[in-house]
């Protein structure tokens, strides 16, 4: 049982405990085994999920494993759900579930397959970041449920497979940003040994998950080498924030002019900026669009990207300022019908003003062969600037062959 406290008339729920099965030889279960979380009382909390861990040659699973968070009395938080390991070194069937979803947010649950170095995320997740694990060298990856991995320091996030990526349907994997100044911002590094899968509904993108954008008046300017400028007081004159840059330079406001282009055109290797605060004196204030993450992979045979790959910036709210992107792909063959870009976040037009759109990214993509079918690889369409906002530019799409000796 976790931890719990009291106050006054209303207990606060008590987190989940830990569950620890472990066993050399086969594991079957077909009963439910949870730590979850206790409900909260009147006004208080309620209790996180706990952990479990479970170790089998063969596992078999035809039941609920679940360390869910709880809901909180009246108006109190729920708490958030827990983490569940489950290895095995031998075969891995499921035909129960897993459950780490209810509460304020997910836990984290993975399948690790000792044998072979493969690791499966079968549900949505939180965030994993770079310090959850000692080594991110697999061999496959499968994912089937949504995830973001984001860095845990300015150091490039690597995540290396000797085989396969492979996303299941309707999954998304979030690919972070982390900085800690303008210019010393890092993504994530996808090194594929093998193939890389993107299914139709599913999709890798870092849209508005690189340097923030402006969201208050003592928080005014954007993040970035490219940040667009805000303003820090209430003014009569509606002041508008101005467009974070990345490929192409962001769209001036009232309160100066875009963020600049920056960044290389071969090699893009760094976070979208984002845009500036825009503020009003009696009007809704404006919170700058964050950029686009930055986004490297290198896949040695196939990248099959039938749904989406992209690192757009994110739209600003009311009139302030909006952000930009990148990704870098290096592959031997490119396929797929889906949708590759990078385009700048657009801005709002109100009667109070206008705020600057953000720039389009860089996309560099180089391939021994391709059989593209999909979105158009023109700047102006997979890098296109804020489609609404004073006017931003285009980004760039640099495309070159790599013939293998």
């Amino acid at each position: 049982r976790g931890y719990s406290y009291s106050y006054g008339t209303g207990a606060a729920g008590a987190g989940g405990g830990n569950i620890y099965l472990y066993t050399n030889g086969n594991l079957s279960i077909s009963g439910n085994i949870s730590a979850d979380g206790q409900a909260g009382a009147k006004y208080s909390g309620g209790g996180s999920g706990g952990s479990i861990y479970l170790h089998g040659a063969n596992v078999s699973i035809s039941s609920i494993i679940s360390a869910s968070g709880a809901v909180g009395g009246t108006s109190a938080g729920a708490g958030s759900s827990g983490r569940i390991l489950i290895e095995h070194t031998g075969t891995y069937t499921n035909t129960g579930s897993i459950s780490i979803s209810a509460g304020s947010g997910n836990g984290t649950a993975y399948v690790a397959d000792l044998t072979n170095n493969d690791i499966t995320i079968p549900v949505n997740n939180a965030t994993w970041y770079s310090s959850y694990l000692d080594s991110w060298s697999f061999r496959n990856l499968y994912v089937n449920g949504n995830v973001t991995f984001k860095p845990s320091t300015t150091t490039l996030f690597t995540i290396t497979l000797s085989n396969d990526l492979i996303l299941g349907s309707n999954t998304t994997i979030s690919s972070a940003g982390y900085y800690s100044t303008d210019t010393d911002g890092v993504g994530i590094y996808y090194n594929i040994g093998r193939n890389l899968t993107i299914p139709s509904t599913s999709k890798i993108n870092g849209d508005g998950l690189g340097y923030a954008g402006g969201s208050s008046p003592s928080v005014y300017n954007g993040r970035g080498d490219g940040k667009g400028l805000g303003v820090s007081i209430h003014n009569y004159g509606n002041v508008t924030g101005s467009g974070g840059g990345h490929g192409g330079a962001g769209g001036s406001g009232g309160a100066g002019a875009g963020g600049a282009a920056y960044d290389s055109i071969g090699i893009p290797m760094k976070l979208g900026s984002g845009g500036g605060f825009g503020n009003s004196y009696n009007n809704p204030d404006g919170l700058g669009g964050a950029g686009g993450s930055a986004i490297k992979l290198n896949v040695e045979g196939t990248a099959l990207i039938d749904g989406i790959l992209s690192a757009n910036g994110a739209a600003s709210t009311a009139i302030g300022g909006a952000g930009a992107g990148g990704i870098y792909l290096i592959t031997n063959i490119l396929s797929g019908a889906g949708t590759i870009s990078a385009t700048g976040g657009s801005a709002i037009s109100t009667a109070y003003g206008t705020g600057g759109a953000g720039g389009g990214g860089r996309i560099s993509i180089a391939a021994n062969s391709s059989t593209w079918a999909g979105s158009s690889l023109l700047a102006s369409v997979a890098t296109a600037k804020g489609t609404t906002g004073n006017l931003a530019y285009d980004g760039t799409v640099y495309i070159v062959p790599v013939f293998s000796d």
